[in-house]
């Protein structure tokens, strides 16, 4: 019964060790899960924090839902669009997957059905099929009359010539707003270069996800190359009986 007892208690020590090592590492790096641990990463709250999915029927629509979650983001973007014209916010992810696209083009839209703005959504991909991005132009528009435009970069284009390409972009533009969806495919030179060319980078991590080593290095990068970092949005937070936290 010693030997049993014995065996018993080294293998309950085990786990806890475990356990314990798992939360110490955790705490050092690991996935941001909530607001409140991406608010100790970055010394802030996070500007919106968005749910894993729509609030479903009996909710709010997306657009409804979005513009009560993110309305910190919103008034990010109309503050600038007051001091400049036209006012460039890029939005970008913390590694592939966040849901930058999603978020870019819901803000394009929210924006866009006050019918005061003419908005231009600028959809920077890692798509070769698409026009290389000195000579793009507004290819449709959306429902609310958001003009959308679809782009791709040279392979080996350096974050100086995508930075060049894109205020080409922008003073030819007659927008009032300008909205950068950065796919986070993209080399990290490119889409530097890109963000420098805005006013402000709203950045999107996913929460359970995003690294807070990534999230680091990535805003480590920023103020290195000159980009201004508007804020982060915790973006596919899992609901805890039906609220986010």
């Amino acid at each position: 019964f010693r030997k049993v007892y014995l065996l018993g208690g080294g293998f309950a020590a085990g786990l806890l060790l475990a356990f314990g090592l798992a939360f110490v590492c955790n705490g050092i790096d690991g996935a941001i899960n909530g607001p409140s641990q991406l608010a100790e990463v970055l010394n802030r709250a996070p500007l919106a924090v968005l749910p894993e999915s729509p609030a479903g029927p009996k909710g709010m629509p997306e657009g409804e839902e979005f513009l009560a979650r993110a309305i910190s983001v919103l008034s990010e973007i109309d503050q600038l669009q007051k001091q400049h014209r036209p006012a460039v916010v890029a939005f970008g992810g913390v590694g592939q997957g966040a849901g930058v696209s999603t978020i870019a083009r819901m803000a394009a839209e929210v924006m866009g059905q006050a019918g005061a703005l003419k908005i231009e959504l600028f959809r920077f991909q890692a798509d070769p099929s698409l026009p290389a991005l000195g000579t793009v132009t507004p290819t449709g528009a959306s429902s609310s009359g958001v003009a959308i435009v679809d782009a791709s970069a040279p392979v080996l284009a350096t974050a100086g010539m995508i930075e060049e390409q894109v205020r080409r972009f922008v003073a030819s533009s007659t927008a009032d707003l300008i909205i950068l969806d950065v796919e986070a495919a993209l080399p990290a030179a490119q889409q530097l270069g890109a963000f420098r060319a805005s006013q402000s980078t709203l950045l999107v991590a996913e929460s359970g996800r995003t690294q807070r080593s990534g999230l680091l290095r990535l805003m480590a990068s920023f103020a290195d190359a000159g980009v201004v970092a508007g804020g982060v949005i915790l973006n596919k937070q899992k609901r805890i009986w039906g609220q986010l936290p």
